[in-house]
């Protein structure tokens, strides 16, 4: 099992920068010492202190880069700012480093259906010895979408996705 967790890591680490261009919100599930970048057009700063668990830097050898890196369970919200006062949330769920296969297994399944919604927003982790969504949905129609996949899953998966309300900026 450790030796999929690297090579995850591996070809992550090679498949380049996803871009958030036009996403202003995204969440995401990071492996234990997971490092991946995100390329955010025009963007100039990042807010927020770095946490124990997950940290996020500016990539002095790639423009508009956010790195992140997860060294242990934990959540974390980044938030980067571009030139023209945009805000981009970035959510990183660290899963637990032991995880059970049960777990990983729904988790994955989870994670497919919200593939299928096509909501970036949300994602599924395992934390706590639970497999939890997390993110944020846009409007009542995507919250109860999401509401329903948790009933889907039973007592296995925990819902705290929150609702934007408004423009989402």
């Amino acid at each position: 099992m450790k030796w999929a967790a690297v090579l995850a890591v591996m070809l992550s680490a090679t498949s380049g920068p996803e871009s958030l261009a036009g996403q202003p919100y995204r969440a995401v599930t990071f492996d234990p010492h997971e490092r991946r970048q995100f390329l955010i057009p025009g963007m100039e700063r990042v807010t927020g202190a770095s946490g124990g668990c997950i940290e996020e830097s500016l990539d002095p050898g790639e423009m508009q880069t956010l790195t992140i890196e997860a060294t242990c369970a934990g959540l974390r919200t980044a938030m980067a700012w571009t030139g023209d006062s945009v805000r981009v949330h970035l959510m990183v769920c660290a899963e637990d480093i032991d995880r059970p296969a049960a777990l990983v297994k729904t988790r994955k399944a989870l994670q497919k259906d919200l593939a299928g919604l096509k909501l970036k927003t949300v994602t599924a982790c395992v934390r706590n010895g639970q497999v939890q969504l997390w993110g944020w949905v846009m409007n009542a129609a995507d919250k109860k979408r999401v509401a329903a996949l948790e009933a889907k899953y039973g007592t296995v998966a925990s819902n705290h996705v929150e609702l934007i309300e408004g423009d989402p900026e």
